[in-house]
């Protein structure tokens, strides 16, 4: 949103929790990154291409490699942006390990407040944007369905809005950026067919990957 905002779009953010933010408030808030003025000011040399051939190791094989790739190779200038914003960490970091195997490299970083550290990162930068009016945020507002027209074409989305009415919100372009479903037992068993062995965020439904699937 602070991007496409900053590019010239008018953005509006629908989240059916109370606050911004999402799983980062549970979350430890480890970020890998490879090649980031981070590393350098530590005298660490690190590609993203010894990133991607790690992540392979560690994962055995199992991850996207096109997917690992898109997110390696643009780690560390997200990174810098988030430094850039004012996001701190404690002076021991990055480090090797850090919830998995570990790296052979130093790259992950976690800030002393875990996830909450870039909710106060991002929340100014957020605010800026809503107070100059480009972009307007519904919280209480979870989405129901996804609004296609009779090309096929998405067009919008429905929503349960704070007041409990639906709405339908029409839009040029739909960013579904709501993946979690780790609250939500059923999609989580249909799709792991395992019991959930983690803590989860109560929002966390499911509700962009179902609204998804249902349009194909």
């Amino acid at each position: 949103a602070i991007f496409a905002s900053k590019r010239g779009a008018n953005v509006l953010i629908i989240d059916a929790a109370d606050d911004i933010g999402g799983t980062l408030h549970l979350s430890s808030g480890s970020f890998s990154a490879a090649g980031s003025s981070f590393q350098k000011t530590k005298g660490i040399v690190d590609t993203p291409l010894d990133h991607f051939n790690e992540s392979m190791e560690i994962n055995h094989g199992t991850g996207d490699p096109d997917k690992i790739k898109l997110w390696q190779e643009n780690s560390a200038d997200t990174l810098d942006w988030l430094l850039s914003l004012g996001l701190k960490y404690p002076e021991n970091q990055p480090v090797a390990a850090a919830g998995h195997e570990p790296y052979k490299i130093a790259r992950i970083t976690t800030p002393s407040d875990g996830g909450k550290s870039y909710i106060s990162t991002l929340r100014p930068a957020l605010d800026e944007i809503i107070d100059s009016k480009k972009c307007t945020l519904k919280l209480n507002t979870r989405m129901k369905n996804i609004i296609v027209n009779d090309d096929g074409i998405v067009d919008g989305i429905k929503v349960i809005n704070k007041s409990g009415d639906v709405e339908n919100i029409f839009a040029k372009c739909i960013l579904l950026a709501c993946g979690g479903y780790s609250n939500n037992k059923e999609l989580w068993q249909k799709l792991h067919n395992r019991p959930k062995r983690v803590y989860t965020y109560k929002y966390s439904n499911g509700d962009g990957i179902q609204a998804a699937c249902e349009i194909g």
